[in-house]
């Protein structure tokens, strides 16, 4: 009996994709976004990541696609991300936050929240996790108070668990800091 569910599925899919092939691929995404809306699916559209390769060398780099499950719990979130440092919890955090809850502002409080909604050991200090958080550029501040994912901390998130694309667009995208001016020396022997 289940090979029989299977095979209509299989057919499903077939019979969809054979008409999806008839479809202007310029309004095939359009078509999707209007059937998942008719029948009450989540749908989200790829999201591109410009994460640079292991061969930066070449000066090459490579574009990972991917589409958000935002059904995922936070629990689940964090343990695909795998983060091993409080800075980094914080940052996947902020991304579940900004993601998957639309919450894009947070503070502490929302963070602290999510970490024990997420099953998670409970930072031993917050303020000082999320100051390293702040120091690092994962997040930056918003309006009140607030805090919000930075963009280089949206695109370290992203490249995890890769511990080597992550710190590799840490690298690459890690905001450059204007060198400290030297005051003028003043010549007393004039």
């Amino acid at each position: 009996m289940q090979e029989n569910q299977y095979m209509d599925e299989f057919e499903g899919i077939s019979d969809v994709v054979s008409v999806f092939k008839k479809i202007d691929p310029d309004v095939r995404s359009k078509v999707l976004k209007s059937v998942a809306a008719l029948l009450d699916i989540n749908y989200s559209e790829p999201v591109h990541v410009n994460i640079p390769s292991r061969s930066e060398n070449n000066g090459n780099k490579s574009y990972v696609s991917f589409t958000e499950d935002r059904t995922m719990s936070p629990k689940e979130f964090l343990l695909d991300k795998k983060p091993q440092l409080n800075v980094e919890k914080i940052a996947c955090l902020a991304y579940y936050l900004t993601h998957f809850r639309e919450q894009p502002h947070f503070n502490t409080k929302d963070l602290i929240q999510l970490n024990n909604e997420a099953a998670q050991k409970a930072f031993s200090n917050t303020s000082v996790a999320i100051s390293n958080a702040m120091n690092g550029g994962n997040l930056v501040y918003a309006s009140k108070g607030q805090k919000q994912l930075s963009a280089y901390g949206e695109l370290f998130v992203q490249a995890l668990p890769d511990r080597e694309a992550a710190k590799a667009a840490m690298q690459q995208n890690k905001p450059k800091r204007k060198p400290k001016k030297s005051p003028n020396k003043i010549n007393l022997n004039q």
